[in-house]
């Protein structure tokens, strides 16, 4: 039995299709079970699109997302803008006259919903969207404006003028000064919101003939000189913090970071059984354990659940990193530690890990549940706090560690440029170089003096030597030369 004409509806009570609309029927011999088709044209040819469930409402519903899903995919459907514009206006049918903020909030549930590897976002990303256009975006007098009226100088206004306006307060050096309420990320993600959701007003939806704000000024990045130039006290921070974690619960989770460089998720999402190789064997010569960096820790904003994907940021991001001794000896008495913790959890009932997370490094000892992102920032902030009188007024976020991983790996004697990307996962943006494989033997040398180099306080002042000044001159030596070296020479 297929779909029922409007002849067998009227029969049977129920009100007719609409063009378009396609119908919802029970299944024949499945009690219960209810299916939903409805025809699309794609390239002048008609495509039948079905779902299922166990009600009428949920077969249309996972019907719709379908449509949306295959138009998002299809690339013939650029040249049926009617069309288009009624399967991409997922949340209303959107006008000319309708409000920015509406704008935003449709073109983001469009996101959701693509295929496309150039417009397919993870999660996390569309997470951060969300939040921009919630707290910010929306509630401006951007967001308030019609599509249709919005200029180019009310798009600089808001992002030249009233932004700069929001300022907070923070202690820098032991002074309290006046900052920027957003970072300059952040406002540099709003610049590319605003400018993605505009021109997905132009095309596919054709509510505008241009984008207002095609070629807009960017909001300049921190200029780099001025970057580097707390190299020196982040440096020194880092030597401090490596000789105050020793001994702590939580000291394998933070150099962790600090002498891999590895990324928040990256650490998170690692597993005892998955993520190290030769970590519980006998040491041997040239085999020196491993760190496989090919998963993450990500969080599904919808489900509001942790999963652990075996995959990275990017292809080059699927790494092999060499650990040195000292790193091994804190992993491993961290473990000792940890399976102490959780014989005494599942004793107590409380041990629960996610499904295919029963092993992970760093988890809630008493759970075995993964640490959110946020959880993990606020640890760290605790530990700076905690820490804040020995390091005069020094500070640094999460992701600085891996920023500071490729500063000092760059000042280490040996290291070279590509062995940097190749710890760090980095892709090369200059195509017409050509890069040589380096496996993970060619960089036990380069961690293993970068490791030194952390631990250069805590080991002096074990043997009772003085710890020297901290100076930034040979890292801008070596910043040039590496610089140097790089640049491609005409010949």
């Amino acid at each position: 039995m297929g779909r029922r004409t409007n002849e067998e509806l009227k029969a049977a009570g129920a009100s007719l299709r609409k063009r378009g609309e396609g119908t919802v029927f029970e299944v024949p011999g499945r009690p219960g079970y209810f299916r939903a088709v409805r025809s699309i044209v794609i390239g002048g040819k008609t495509k039948q699109v079905s779902g299922s469930g166990s009600s009428p409402d949920q077969a249309i519903q996972r019907r719709e997302k379908k449509v949306v899903e295959t138009l998002a995919g299809t690339q013939s459907i650029y040249a049926q803008p009617k069309v288009f514009q009624q399967a991409y206006s997922v949340t209303k049918k959107l006008t000319p006259s309708s409000t920015f903020h509406e704008l935003l909030i449709d073109w983001l549930e469009w996101r959701k919903y693509q295929t496309i590897p150039s417009k397919k976002i993870s999660g996390a990303v569309r997470k951060q969207y969300e939040t921009h256009i919630r707290l910010h975006l929306g509630p401006s007098e951007l967001g308030y404006m019609k599509i249709n009226e919005i200029s180019r100088n009310d798009i600089e206004t808001y992002f030249f003028k009233e932004l700069p306006r929001n300022q907070k307060k923070i202690i820098r050096d032991g002074e309290e000064v006046e900052v920027p309420y957003l970072s300059v990320s952040n406002q540099r993600a709003q610049q590319s919101i605003v400018n993605m959701a505009l021109a997905y007003a132009v095309h596919p939806l054709g509510l505008l003939q241009t984008n207002p704000a095609t070629g807009m000024e960017r909001i300049q990045k921190a200029d780099s000189i001025t970057s580097n130039s707390g190299l020196e006290k982040k440096r020194k921070m880092a030597y401090k913090i490596a000789e105050l974690l020793e001994g702590r619960p939580d000291e394998a989770r933070w150099m962790m970071s600090l002498l891999t460089g590895a990324r928040q998720s990256e650490v998170l999402g690692a597993t005892w059984s998955e993520s190290f190789m030769y970590l519980f064997d006998d040491p041997e010569p040239g085999k020196p354990p491993r760190f496989l960096i090919q998963q993450q820790l990500v969080r599904d904003p919808d489900a509001k659940e942790f999963k652990k994907v075996k995959r990275t940021k990017s292809k080059a991001s699927t790494r092999v990193v060499p650990l040195d001794p000292r790193l091994v000896k804190i992993l491993l008495d961290y473990k000792a530690e940890q399976d102490i913790l959780k014989a005494e959890a599942e004793a107590a009932g409380t041990w629960a890990p996610l499904e295919g997370m029963a092993d992970l490094v760093f988890c809630d000892p008493k759970t075995g549940r993964p640490v959110s992102h946020q959880r993990d920032h606020k640890r760290w902030k605790a530990l700076l706090a905690d820490f804040a009188p020995y390091l005069e007024g020094d500070t640094i976020n999460l992701h600085g560690l891996r920023h500071l991983c490729a500063s000092i790996l760059a000042t280490t004697p040996g290291v070279s440029l590509e062995q940097i990307k190749q710890v760090l996962g980095h892709s090369s943006s200059v195509t017409s170089t050509v890069y040589l494989h380096i496996g993970a033997q060619n960089l036990v040398q380069p961690m293993a003096s970068y490791t030194s180099a952390i631990f250069r306080d805590r080991e002096l002042r074990a043997l009772g030597k003085e710890v020297p000044a901290y100076g930034d001159e040979e890292y801008y030596d070596r910043l040039h030369e590496m610089q140097s070296a790089a640049t491609p020479k005409n010949s």
